[in-house]
């Protein structure tokens, strides 16, 4: 006869409906309560590092080019966004899963769990640059708090006493609901109240203040006047102190689909075009594209906050002088003033990651000449105080084009979004291999001996603009009425000029659209073309002609 023993202290937990909700909230409670308590102590001092920034950016660095390529295609400039947001969610879902752990009476390994979600989160905060042991007290801090909510859930008000404790081993005290309840309200107004604070707090060793008292000096070299119709809407605000809102962008749009085999009769351009940077065409983009509308492409989940008294920017490497220069050697430098247009080489027919501004700085081939740029310098290596790195040709910074250290954009001191206080605008080149914000070093070295933020992703070293044109109005899809229309856009090929815009309606003749004036070379072009629009479905193409006489061509980079 066979028999079986069974071992009576051999019990199975079964989660219960209650326990799952206990767990959720546990969970969403520690969490909370560890977020917001390294928020807190992230504001108490100026070297603290926030672990959820920490990770997400070193999430941006170690991301495939292709994924990167996606998210600024489709999220553009809310790419940011999504992924703090994105990393609170895997943050509270992991708060989460110990909350359901901590709840089915494993208590070490719900403990166990929490300390291992802190070291990952000190493990990206020293692998950012410019960090020291004192960043890592916002995520201690918040590992120590999302542990101490736990130990109250567990020996807190309903805790098993001594003996019964020790004949269940590690498991977790039966739940006294009320006491629960009251318990988590109370930390969750504690939370709020420690998150509150510190963002308060964190404001002291923001820029905003200093920013807006900050008086620049009026340039020695200014851009001028611009011409402007006098049915042309839109001026900059005045030099000088003064600030302003610039006119914002119209949704721009890409090419007309469909075609129609007709083509028809197109008139050619007027004689002429009356003077001005706008061609007084609704729907056009602005000559000047505001701050706030100016695109922001970089891989700062926050915003650096470095102050005017404390930058300094360091030359050195291949040069015959080390240099280093403050906010007030750099102001001292004769001031000039451009208007230049920038782009992100991510930028597709249409897109918004474009944008034309009025510049002011010192410039920078004059800073290179006296730190004395020896034979072989081939890349000058800029380095934002966050770390980011980007390779500029140094012929191209020597060769007399207007490349700037610059202090103000579109007559304010640059916004700590584009910058503050000083960044790098390099005529006809691409942002990411020209434009670092927040600059803060500069090196000279060879091609070969180092390679900047985006080469290893995939990116080429050299980048300098490509011919570009679109066509603003009308819209993709839109319905017109027959008879007279505007076709209207941008066309630029920054430090080359445009020279001529074409548009050709239903694969006809190409024709020459009308150009407003233009400041320099290194700024983006409006133009128009007038139509008799006939009934039907058309296709509009459109195609620029550089200085010097190089046609557009259509084929992908």
């Amino acid at each position: 006869m066979r028999t079986q023993s069974y071992e009576p202290s051999a019990t199975r937990r079964v989660a219960t409906g209650a326990d799952r909700g206990t767990g959720l909230a546990l969970g969403l409670l520690a969490t909370g309560a560890g977020l917001a308590a390294s928020e807190l102590v992230n504001g108490l001092y100026d070297s603290g590092r926030s672990p959820v920034v920490s990770a997400g950016e070193a999430f941006i660095d170690r991301t495939p080019p292709t994924l990167k390529d996606w998210a600024i295609r489709n999220l553009g400039t809310s790419d940011k966004m999504v992924l703090v947001t994105g990393a609170l969610a895997v943050i509270t879902l992991l708060g989460v899963v110990v909350g359901r752990i901590a709840v089915r009476r494993r208590v070490s390994l719900a403990g166990a769990l929490t300390l291992v979600i802190g070291v990952l989160g000190a493990m990206a905060v020293v692998s950012r640059p410019n960090t020291s042991f004192s960043s890592l007290g916002p995520t201690v801090a918040g590992t120590v708090v999302s542990l101490g909510v736990l130990a109250w859930y567990w020996r807190g008000p309903g805790a098993m006493s001594g003996a019964a404790a020790d004949d269940h081993g590690d498991v977790m005290a039966p739940l006294d609901r009320r006491r629960f309840v009251a318990g988590a309200a109370a930390i969750t107004a504690s939370a709020l109240a420690a998150a509150g604070t510190g963002q308060v707090l964190g404001r002291r060793f923001g820029v905003a203040s200093e920013r807006d008292q900050l008086v620049l000096p009026a340039p020695d070299d200014a851009a001028g006047a611009l011409p402007v119709a006098d049915d042309a809407p839109g001026r900059l605000p005045p030099r000088g102190d003064a600030t302003g809102t610039l006119p914002g962008r119209d949704d721009a749009r890409g090419p007309l689909p469909g075609r129609d085999d007709a083509a028809g009769t197109l008139p050619g351009p007027d004689d002429t075009l009356a003077g001005g940077v706008e061609v007084g065409v609704p729907g056009v983009s602005p000559f000047v594209t505001s701050n706030a509308e100016f695109y922001r492409i970089d891989t700062a989940l926050t915003v650096p906050q470095l102050k005017a008294a404390e930058w300094q920017l360091r030359v050195h490497g291949m040069v015959d002088r080390e240099l280093t220069l403050n906010f007030a050697d750099l102001l001292a430098r004769p001031q000039v003033e451009r208007f230049v247009t920038l782009s992100c080489v991510s930028n597709e027919v249409g897109g918004q990651l474009v944008g034309n501004a009025l510049w002011q700085g010192a410039l920078l081939g004059p800073i290179l000449t006296q730190a004395g740029v020896q034979a072989g310098a081939e890349q000058l290596v800029s380095r934002s105080v966050d770390g980011w790195t980007c390779g500029t040709p140094v012929a191209e910074v020597m060769d007399g084009r207007d490349a700037l250290l610059a202090v103000r954009m579109n007559g304010e001191p640059l916004p700590t979004s584009h910058g503050y206080p000083v960044r790098m605008v390099v005529p006809g080149m691409y942002g990411f291999v020209s434009a670092t914000k927040w600059v803060v070093e500069m090196e000279l070295t060879t091609w070969d001996a180092f390679d900047a933020y985006w080469v290893p992703r995939g990116w080429s070293q050299q980048a300098p603009f490509k011919m570009t044109s679109r066509i603003d109005t009308p819209r993709s899809g839109a319905n017109l009425a027959a008879g007279r229309q505007a076709i209207a856009g941008l066309a630029w090929h920054p430090h080359v000029g445009v020279a001529k815009v074409e548009v050709q309606i239903d694969g006809g003749d190409w024709r020459q659209a009308q150009l407003a004036d233009v400041p320099s070379k290194d700024t983006w072009r409006q133009w128009v073309y007038r139509w008799d629009a006939k009934p039907g479905n058309h296709t509009i193409r459109v195609r620029a002609i550089n200085d010097a006489g190089d046609v557009q061509v259509y084929k992908e980079a």
